[in-house]
């Protein structure tokens, strides 16, 4: 792999369906550097991930990592960071908000957090 090949930073995003992430994805589009940024988009099915192709085009590479259901947020970031292939790895925020709530709801300690939450 050649230098100009490799990204320089590795963009790890957990989500469910492309739609919950198009924000952070046009963010990151605006970026100068986005010709050097990989993504990696931890999803628990890919068939249903459903990306926009035309967006996602100006990155160097775009990698999709299906992990099957979500044990928890920080299981899938660290699934996402092993797929990584760049020397930095960020984490793009509160991947919480990055997941429909049916999603969060498969998650054992979350869905007993907002059952909790909507007891009160």
């Amino acid at each position: 792999m050649s230098a100009q090949s490799s990204p320089a930073m590795s963009v790890i995003i957990v989500t469910d369906r492309y739609q919950t992430i198009r924000k952070t994805v046009r963010h990151l589009r605006t970026e100068t550097a986005k010709d050097r940024l990989e993504l990696v988009i931890v999803t628990p099915a890919a068939e249903q991930l459903d990306p926009d192709d035309a967006e996602l085009q100006d990155f160097l590479r775009v990698r999709v990592v299906e992990v099957g259901p979500l044990q928890s947020l920080s299981w899938a970031r660290a699934s996402g960071v092993r797929q990584a292939s760049a020397l930095y790895v960020f984490s793009s925020g509160d991947a919480m908000e990055r997941l429909s709530r049916l999603e969060l709801n498969k998650i054992p300690h979350l869905a007993k957090r907002d059952r909790q939450a909507e007891a009160v």
